[in-house]
């Protein structure tokens, strides 16, 4: 039989929350704990959580220290600035978004990133919203290039130490240092 009435541990947290919260700063009050317990109204979270965003310099000091601590060295600043872009561009996304509404954003990003206006002139063109899913995640997979070869460089590494074996030398740098490589945009 389901319970109509609320319970009476839920009655007396809301009426005297009796301790801080260190993942739901709102839980201090009654209204905040009530939103979050409503599970509709949107609340705020610690980052600290594991549920709330990571900001855009602590992924940025993840991937040095990351990057150090598998011998790698400092990422090139190229890297760095396409994972500051694309943090940024998933923070922008969010789930429901349509996917004329992601190709736009993406777009933005891609052609910022690029000094181009080719992917915003391209956005006109997309009339379904299958069209601006393929076109989406096409424009994506040629996003960040140089951010996706260090990523699969590190697991590769970390492969590597996890299985005991010798991390593979890199003979050639990735790219020239300040050069962002600009792949072609494919069009659908």
């Amino acid at each position: 039989m389901e319970q109509l009435a609320p319970s009476e541990k839920f009655v007396r947290e809301m009426i005297s929350p009796n301790k801080e919260s260190k993942y739901y700063p709102e839980d201090k009050s009654r209204i905040g704990r009530l939103k979050r317990e409503a599970g509709v109204i949107p609340i705020k979270e610690n980052k600290v959580s594991g549920s709330g965003l990571v900001s855009a310099q602590q992924k940025e000091k993840d991937l040095i220290a990351d990057s150090k601590h598998l011998g790698l060295g400092h990422p090139p600043a190229n890297v760095l600035y396409e994972l500051r872009q694309k943090t940024e561009l998933d923070r922008a996304l969010t789930r429901g978004m349509s996917y004329k509404d992601r190709a736009r954003k993406a777009a933005v990003v891609y052609d910022h990133m690029n000094g181009t206006k080719e992917a915003e002139r391209h956005l006109p063109t997309l009339k379904t919203e299958a069209e601006a899913k393929y076109w989406y995640h096409n424009l994506r997979e040629h996003m960040f290039v140089n951010y996706k070869a260090w990523r699969r460089l590190l697991d590769h590494r970390a492969d590597g130490v996890i299985e005991g074996k010798t991390p593979p030398v890199v003979n050639a740098p990735l790219t020239t240092p300040g050069k962002i490589i600009t792949p072609p945009l494919v069009k659908p």
